[in-house]
């Protein structure tokens, strides 16, 4: 028997890809017949006595199986499957390297960003279908190292203590903590050695505008320590929601922040109920749970912030 690559099915535990070892023995005519009825092609006995070569009508791949699955059952070309593979991982924009050794339902793939990785093929051909995405595990590390950076903190990896959503961080000023990925992402977080909390730390009273997919228009009045993350990635479910920053209010501490937007909340209830969006309404959308009134009430709103960035404003 010529040398070829010799494939395995999926099942067998033996490698995906070895060289062919004959087994001297007959090869009977009727296993020739329903090979090719199958069709496959019965090239040589294989391994031992139990095991042939199949070659594939379709592709001419070599696929080696036991003798009993020839005859009770439909043999599967491998060098088929793992074109489909291929076919699948590149309309899901990354590469097939070649079946996983370890675990038959995984394979090796090569992501957009060049990194190599291993991943379920039932994953794959969700991304392919549009039904989920595809991260890079080396990359989301990568921008979680640098968003730790910006906030002051080092990653040092996964946490002992605390769950899979949370990584150990080391702060500038050496305190080392477990956080949760999502808070220090926020920037709602302090370290416990040294920070004296959001309380204390200056915060901003912000005004967005929320436009969503069917075309309703919402504004939201809230605060934050940190607006930029807080409005853009913390807020909203839904990717397709699309928030504009109106204004920005600076105020020196957070508490100051809460006892200001309170106060306003509680005028504009009263004021325009009217106008209030129910939690049921805006649930599917937004991770908040109030706060969201009709899009007509922002001149009032805007009137009543210009108003209180006055009173701020040092003399």
């Amino acid at each position: 028997m010529p040398e070829a690559i010799l494939r395995s099915p999926r099942r067998s535990s033996t490698a995906s890809r070895t060289p062919p070892h004959p087994w001297t023995g007959p090869i009977h005519s009727h296993w020739r017949a329903m090979a090719r009825s199958k069709g496959f092609d019965l090239r040589a006995r294989v391994r031992d006595r139990y095991h042939v070569a199949l070659a594939c009508h379709r592709c001419g791949g070599q696929t080696v199986h036991r003798l009993h699955t020839l005859m009770t059952a439909r043999p599967a070309c491998q060098a088929c499957m793992e074109a489909a593979w291929t076919e699948t991982a590149r309309r899901a924009n990354i590469s097939f390297l070649g079946r996983d050794p370890d675990r038959r339902h995984y394979a090796r793939y090569r992501l957009r960003c060049g990194h190599e990785t291993t991943r379920q093929v039932g994953l794959i051909e969700r991304v392919a279908r549009g039904e989920t995405g595809l991260r890079c595990a080396t990359c989301l590390t990568a921008r979680r190292a640098a968003t730790a950076g910006i906030r002051g903190w080092t990653l040092l990896g996964p946490a002992d203590e605390r769950g899979p959503n949370y990584r150990r961080y080391r702060h500038e000023c050496g305190h080392e903590q477990e956080i949760a990925v999502i808070n220090l992402e926020n920037a709602r977080v302090g370290c416990a050695a040294c920070n004296p909390g959001w309380c204390a730390a200056p915060s901003w009273i912000y005004l967005i505008r929320i436009a969503l997919p069917d075309s309703r228009r919402w504004i939201k009045l809230g605060y934050s320590r940190y607006p930029d993350s807080r409005i853009f990635q913390a807020l909203p479910r839904d990717r397709r929601v699309q928030i504009e920053i109106v204004t920005l209010v600076p105020t020196p501490t957070g508490h100051d922040a809460v006892r200001e937007e309170t106060r306003m909340h509680s005028d504009l209830r009263k004021a325009f109920p009217e106008t209030v969006i129910p939690t049921e309404t805006f649930a599917p959308w937004l991770t908040v749970r109030s706060e969201v009134y009709e899009a007509h009430l922002e001149p009032e709103i805007r009137s009543r912030l210009e108003a209180l960035a006055a009173r701020k404003k040092p003399a």
